[in-house]
């Protein structure tokens, strides 16, 4: 499972708008890594829980996008490959496909 840093930054290198982290948060995220149990602070929870979730919708997005943009990619692939194989006279014309 990604860290919420390390979703963050690849969120960035996608060119994605991802929303700095709360001040209080960034400290309770440091001592998180330290240590499992800690809790967070009660002030503030309330921020980095909402920027927790404002990450990962974002991570989500992006990873429907990539998924998108394979399946399309696939798609186009096998048509091309289709077009290639089947010949000429048993190809669906454009009229056909509505």
């Amino acid at each position: 499972m990604l860290s919420l840093d390390h979703k963050a930054a690849l969120l960035r290198r996608a060119g994605f708008p991802v929303p700095a982290a709360p001040v209080n948060c960034e400290a309770w995220l440091s001592a998180a890594r330290n240590d499992t149990g800690s809790a967070g602070p009660a002030t503030g929870d309330d921020a980095c829980a909402q920027w927790r979730q404002a990450i990962d919708a974002l991570f989500v997005a992006h990873s429907i996008a990539r998924a998108m943009r394979s399946l399309q990619q696939e798609e186009l692939r096998l048509r091309d490959a289709m077009a290639h194989y089947l010949p000429q006279q048993s190809q669906p014309t454009a009229h056909q496909d509505l």
